[in-house]
C-alpha cells in the first residue's frame, strides 16, 4: 500500500472492553468529561481516590503526542467553527494529557481543542491529567480520532485495521469499541482490498464510497480496474456501476438499495452504514423511536448535516 495512504485517525471507545492481556493495559472508561468550572480557574483538582487531577495549563506547556495517527492538518470550516465556539464559550470539554518521562505535559486527547486555543491565545486551557502507559496512550488517541468527520474513508479503514491490530480485536470487539455497527467496520476495512490506485481515488474523492463497494463485488482485479476506468472516465454513477457488475455476474448478490428492509436490525444495520454511527430502533406499538448516538460536538453536526443533505 502506498506511504500516502498511511495517515489514519480514530474517536471514543469503552475502555473496558479491550482484552485482558499481558501486554495491553486495563483502561478506565473514557467518557467525555463535564464541562470545565470556570470557578476552578487556576486551581489544581484531584478527583475523588487520586485517580487524576484536573488543572488550567497552558498551551504552550504541552506537546505533542507522539502516537497521533492524523499527520497532516486542515484547518477546515469545521475547525473554523471551533475557533468560533471557542471564542464566545471558552473550552467546555478540558484535554486530556499526561506527564511524560521527562515531566512535561503531553497531550493524549483533544489536539483541534489545543490547536484552537492556540489559534486564539488563549493564556491557559483546563485539562485532565491521567498516568497512561504507552499502548493506552496510542489506544486513546486512536479512539479519539474516529469522531473526525475530516478523515477519507481509506484513513478510516487503515484506523480501524490499526487499531484492531494493535490490541487483538475481532471486528465485533472493536465495532463495540468504536460505537459502530460490525457490518460499518467491516465494510470499511474492505476498502483495503482495492489496487492501491482505486485506494487513492477513494481517499481524494475521486470515487464515491458507493462506488467502491460496488467495484469490491468484482473479485477479479482487471474487471476491478475496467470498472473504475469506466467510473471516472464516463462519469458512471453508483446504478449505472452496479449495472456493469450485473454484466459481469455479480448482479445475484442482494444490494440494501434493491431489497425491502423489514426488521428493525435491517433498518438499523441500514442507517449505521449511511450515519456512520450507531443507531437503535425502539418500537412502542404502532409508533416508536429511532435513537442516533453522537460522542462529540462535532460528531453532532456532521450528522445533523447527513439528515438535512439526505
Amino acid at each position: 500500500m502506498s506511504d500516502q495512504l498511511k495517515g489514519s485517525g480514530l474517536g471514543r471507545g469503552l475502555s473496558s472492553l479491550i482484552p485482558r492481556k499481558k501486554t495491553t493495559p486495563r483502561m478506565p472508561d473514557l467518557v467525555a468529561p463535564a464541562p470545565w468550572d470556570a470557578a476552578q480557574s487556576g486551581e489544581e483538582t484531584v478527583t475523588e481516590a487520586g485517580r487524576q487531577q484536573m488543572m488550567e495549563l497552558s498551551p504552550r506547556e504541552i506537546i505533542a503526542n507522539p502516537y497521533q495517527p492524523r499527520r497532516d492538518w486542515v484547518e477546515d470550516s469545521h475547525f473554523l467553527d471551533l475557533i468560533e465556539s471557542v471564542k464566545k464559550h471558552g473550552i467546555l470539554q478540558p484535554l486530556v494529557v499526561t506527564r511524560n518521562s521527562q515531566g512535561k505535559y503531553e497531550l493524549v486527547a483533544g489536539e483541534r481543542r489545543l490547536r484552537a486555543a492556540k489559534n486564539l491565545n488563549l493564556a491557559r486551557v483546563p485539562c485532565v491529567i491521567r498516568s497512561v502507559g504507552e499502548l493506552e496512550k496510542l489506544e486513546l488517541s486512536l479512539i479519539e480520532n474516529i469522531q473526525r468527520k475530516d478523515l477519507n474513508p481509506i484513513e478510516r479503514a487503515i484506523a480501524y485495521r490499526r487499531l484492531i491490530d494493535e490490541f487483538s480485536l475481532s471486528h465485533d470487539e472493536a465495532a463495540k469499541r468504536l460505537g459502530k455497527s460490525r457490518p460499518v467496520v467491516t465494510n470499511t476495512l474492505r476498502y483495503l482490498q482495492l489496487p492501491s490506485d482505486i485506494q487513492m481515488s477513494l481517499a481524494e474523492g475521486r470515487i464515491s464510497e458507493g462506488q467502491a463497494k460496488t467495484i469490491l463485488e468484482l473479485k477479479n482485479e482487471a474487471e476491478q480496474q475496467e470498472l473504475y476506468r469506466r467510473i471516472v472516465e464516463d462519469k458512471l454513477t453508483v446504478a449505472d456501476a452496479r449495472t456493469f457488475t450485473a454484466r459481469r455476474g455479480a448482479g445475484n448478490k442482494r444490494r440494501r438499495g434493491d431489497q425491502r428492509i423489514e426488521s428493525a436490525t435491517e433498518v438499523e444495520s441500514a442507517l449505521e452504514e449511511k450515519l456512520g454511527t450507531k443507531v437503535r430502533i425502539r418500537k412502542k406499538g404502532k409508533g416508536g423511536e429511532i435513537v442516533i448516538e453522537f460522542y462529540s460536538e462535532e460528531e453532532f453536526a456532521a450528522l445533523v448535516n447527513k439528515l438535512l443533505n439526505c
